[in-house]
């Protein structure tokens, strides 16, 4: 016998089945267009066998749901546990931080309710400060007049001018500290005599 390229086939063979005999076989028949015989029944023994598998579990799935368990308890609990113990720490360091915030205020008002009657605004604190915004109005008459003077000399450059006018706040801040220890210095001993 001889195949479709003029060859031939050695042995004996079924015609149907030999190489050649696949190219002049009837196509088969499309899925849709099968009509299985009313009278046969389906085969049960292939559909139990199908649905064995998801009636009851293999010896392999056992051992690999075992494995999962045995992964999820040594593993990953050690990590949850973990995870739990740094959210408690958490939690408990900004409950003491909000309880040292609660502590240090009411000491902080306990403080202040006890240096009030001390603190009190008597004739000689009010004198002080009319002293300290009669200063503060003369700086700011000063350094209106200085701004002016600036404004006025149009022949100082830009570098010069920023160069005295570093030099006049300079001044102005050491004067400013000096009449505030001033100021407190005389406070203190008043409120020494106050108390005595």
């Amino acid at each position: 016998m001889r195949n479709i390229s003029g060859h031939e086939i050695g042995g004996i063979c079924h015609p149907e089945r030999s190489e050649g005999s696949r190219f002049f076989a009837e196509p088969t028949a499309r899925r849709s267009d099968r009509t299985a015989p009313q009278d046969q029944a389906p085969d049960r023994r292939s559909f139990k066998r199908r649905c064995r598998m998801f009636r009851r579990p293999t010896a392999a799935r056992l051992t690999g749901v075992a494995a999962l368990l045995r992964m999820t308890v040594f593993i990953i609990l050690p990590f949850c546990s973990v995870a739990f113990a740094d959210v408690s720490d958490v939690v408990s360091s900004a409950k003491q931080a909000i309880v040292n915030v609660k502590e240090s205020s009411k000491q902080l008002f306990e403080e202040s309710q006890i240096r009030q009657p001390v603190l009190k605004e008597d004739g000689y604190v009010r004198k002080m400060r009319r002293k300290r915004e009669e200063f503060l109005e003369e700086q700011v008459e000063e350094r209106r007049d200085f701004m002016e003077k600036i404004r006025k000399n149009e022949g100082m450059d830009r570098h010069e001018r920023q160069k005295k006018i570093a030099k006049f706040k300079r001044k102005e801040n050491k004067e400013l500290q000096k009449f505030m220890e001033k100021q407190k210095e005389k406070l203190k001993k008043h409120f020494e005599k106050e108390k005595l």
